[in-house]
């Protein structure tokens, strides 16, 4: 089953003979950016965002902070995943995998250091 959006969703398959309802909850919104210790740590990512083609790619972003500042980094959709850096602490890399797009154009907004990272990846022609 492909990942739900905002909105609840049912219908019905009928297995051996009996229909069964199946409902999916909506999803979630991209998880909470992690609390920074006390102190003064700002993050800064580069780059910004991505505009990828509609191939598979890979992406490097960079998080600059002050050492010690902890950050996380998470994707929302399973077709651009984290493949190294998911979390850190001070300066690092954050390595990201971006599937071959069978469709439309699609967006999906990550959160890395608490910073949102958009990647906007082209419709299959």
């Amino acid at each position: 089953v492909a990942a739900n959006g905002p909105a609840v969703r049912s219908g019905s398959v009928t297995v051996a003979g009996a229909a069964v309802q199946v409902r999916q909850a909506a999803a979630s919104g991209p998880p909470s950016p992690p609390q920074p210790p006390p102190g003064n740590c700002r993050y800064m990512l580069k780059p910004t965002h991505f505009d990828a083609r509609a191939r598979s790619d890979d992406v490097k972003v960079e998080v600059k902070t002050t050492d010690g500042c902890p950050w996380t980094a998470s994707s929302p959709v399973g077709w651009l995943r984290i493949e190294d850096g998911s979390r850190g602490s001070g300066e690092g890399d954050v390595k990201l995998r971006i599937d071959e797009n069978p469709g439309a154009l699609r967006t999906a907004t990550l959160l890395i250091a608490g910073e949102a990272f958009t990647v906007t990846q082209d419709a299959r022609k």
